[in-house]
């Protein structure tokens, strides 16, 4: 017997002790022995050793090698195994006739395989009892003994077999009281393990299927049911919070002054800034009537952004990161989403230096979260963040919430939350476009990204409060658990991808016939199973980003689709390892730095193409419109 299958079932294996069968050493995880070192064999052996005598009280005192069969002696290295075994007591008990029923799983076919061997020179039949359904194996059986017998062919068991001087039983031995307890914590964690990974996969696809309905959902619904967009034009405020950006500053107040919507005001809060961004400043717009320079001692963002909220006068406030390029219709596009419940608007952030592998990642991050995630989330009024970025406030709303507060370092997500708080709603909208500079190095980017999920934990117990508590609906039942669960789950999720990579060397193994052990998992897995297991995961996240790019409007979007498997077996890896650390660093209370990174102000618009409108997508929705017309 395999020992992780003595662990699982005890109950059959005393059932097998009981009724007077003999049962044998097979070792633990039935690896491909011969890849294996010295010592990792003996290992497999004893532990299946130990793990019998704790559940039954019986010793094996007969072993036999995965895979293996008395026709595989041929080399010093096979008996070199054998030896193992011999050393911890075990006799060897091998095959020479294999039935390869949980490979035919047909009776007649099993029963041709049997008799195609000359039983004049064998010993033993080779049978299973996993791998498949073994039905027809138990059908076969009866005919088995009686042909055997018929051609004059006595049966007896193992031991009667046994041809050594002293023949062996099953020995009944204690264990120390440190054993069992060893062997009990072993099952336990096991059992552990094993519902754990089982929530993790019910989590991952809950999680898909209530992205995809949402998505779904957001075809048929409009978030501003009862009440008209403002068809005025207010006064728009725009605040531009800047350390240091002598490289972006000046294009990113130009693109603002660029726009088509005309009826705005600039604050620019230089924030202390050490380099020349405040020479940009005053050199080339302290004469534009429309912009306005404050200069304070370094304080940090959410208080350069409260001083900029203090002085301005437009109903609504464009809050923007002073490496943002908007388009020229960026504004009207914002504008456009609001009605008297909109608090707050999200707008399309896109990556304007995908000039490498990092950076495009991060951009098919962008498109996946803002085309995908936000727009089903945007549905139960559930977006966690307006990034700083492109977000459009209602000033009311943020008096109202009171203003950015300094206690976290994801002071965008602390304001959302706040007004999702006091009743208002959160929308994205695709069309609003801004372009921002990401880290284009490994240095930069898990500074960011630190800062980012640090922040957003410190965001989410602070609104602890609003778990499972129905005042806040979806976003207490949803998000929050949600978030809160990637976090439980990111040891598995970690080895979840790990597996995904193995997964792709063992179907890498097999194609090109490379001999590699990896582990009984994987050969307990046909290459048709691998396959499959890699493929389907592969076909949902890229159908994901796909209908996400399919959203976005630039015209060079779909060669983001050849970096779909880096971005799977190599980036998502790295985001993982980056909330772990995370995580220690919270546990151990160290606080994250702002660790702002050092832009170059390389970035530039893209090219961007209207999306034309789906033929019938549109016709579905104008059949739903008049079903609901018609039945409301």
């Amino acid at each position: 017997m395999i020992g992780q299958n003595v662990a699982k079932y005890p109950e059959i294996t005393n059932r097998i002790i009981e009724e007077g069968h003999i049962i044998g050493n097979h070792t633990y995880t039935h690896p491909k022995t011969y890849t294996l070192e010295e010592t990792v064999l003996a290992n497999e052996i004893k532990a299946t050793q130990n793990i019998v005598q704790e559940v039954t009280g019986v010793t094996p005192r007969y072993f036999r090698i995965p895979f293996s069969d008395l026709t595989s002696l041929d080399t010093e290295k096979d008996l070199t195994r054998y030896n193992i075994a011999q050393d911890q007591g075990l006799i060897s008990a091998e095959y020479n006739v294999d039935s390869k029923d949980w490979e035919l799983n047909e009776k007649q076919k099993i029963l041709d395989k049997i008799f195609s061997y000359d039983h004049n020179e064998s010993s033993q039949v080779l049978l299973h009892d996993g791998g498949n359904n073994r039905q027809s194996t138990i059908e076969a059986l009866p005919e088995i003994i009686e042909r055997l017998r018929s051609q004059g062919i006595n049966l007896v068991t193992v031991e009667e077999a046994d041809t050594t001087n002293n023949p062996v039983e099953n020995t009944k031995n204690s264990l120390t009281i440190f054993s069992k307890l060893g062997f009990l914590f072993q099952n336990i964690l096991v059992s552990f393990t094993s519902a754990y990974f089982l929530l993790f996969l019910a989590f991952v696809m809950a999680r898909y299927i209530l992205l995809w309905l949402l998505n779904i959902l957001s075809v048929f619904t409009k978030t501003a049911k009862k009440y008209s967009p403002i068809k005025e034009k207010p006064l728009v405020s725009i605040l531009i919070a800047c350390y240091n950006e002598e490289q972006s500053i000046q294009r990113t107040i130009q693109s603002v002054l660029d726009s088509t919507y005309k009826n705005i005001e600039i604050v620019v809060i230089n924030d202390g800034s050490k380099d020349k961004t405040l020479n940009i400043l005053q050199s080339n717009f302290s004469k534009n009537h429309k912009v306005q320079i404050i200069s304070l001692l370094n304080g940090g963002k959410a208080k350069a952004i409260n001083r900029g909220l203090k002085i301005v006068k437009g109903e609504f406030v464009l809050s923007i990161d002073a490496d943002t390029l908007i388009y020229p219709d960026t504004l009207s596009n914002l504008l456009s989403q609001f009605n008297p419940q909109t608090g707050a608007v999200a707008g399309n952030i896109q990556v304007g230096n995908d000039a490498n592998l990092l950076t495009k990642n991060q951009r098919l991050e962008y498109i996946l979260g803002q085309n995908f995630d936000k727009i089903a989330f945007q549905t139960i009024n559930s977006i966690m963040v307006i990034p700083g970025a492109l977000g459009m406030w209602r000033l009311e709303a943020i008096k109202q919430s009171g203003g950015y507060q300094t206690d976290t370092l994801a002071e965008d997500a602390d304001l959302t939350i706040r007004l999702i708080k006091n009743g208002w709603k959160i929308k994205y909208t695709k069309n609003a476009l801004a372009i921002t500079e990401a880290p284009d190095n490994i240095s930069s980017f898990i500074k960011q990204r630190v800062r980012w999920m640090y922040g957003t934990l410190q965001v989410i117990f602070k609104h602890k409060e609003m778990l499972f508590n129905k005042k806040f609906g979806y976003f207490g039942f949803v998000v929050i658990p949600e978030f809160i669960l990637t976090y439980f789950f990111l040891p598995i999720a970690l080895v979840s991808n790990l597996i995904l990579l193995f997964l792709v060397a063992k179907v890498v193994t097999i194609i090109f016939e490379i001999d590699i052990y990896f582990g009984s998992f994987f050969e307990n897995s046909s290459l048709a199973i691998s396959i499959i297991l890699f493929f389907v995961f592969m076909f949902l996240y890229s159908l994901s980003v796909a209908i996400a790019i399919y959203r976005e409007q630039s015209k060079n979007k779909w060669e983001l689709l050849l970096y779909i498997p880096f971005n799977i077996l190599v980036y998502r890896q790295m985001l993982w390892l980056i909330n772990i650390w995370v995580i220690i660093k919270a546990i151990k209370g160290r606080k994250a730095l702002w660790n702002h990174f050092e832009k170059k102000g390389e970035i530039k618009l893209l090219t961007t193409t209207k999306n034309k409108p789906n033929n019938l997508l549109s016709k579905i929705k104008k059949v739903y419109k008049n079903w609901s017309k018609k039945y409301s």
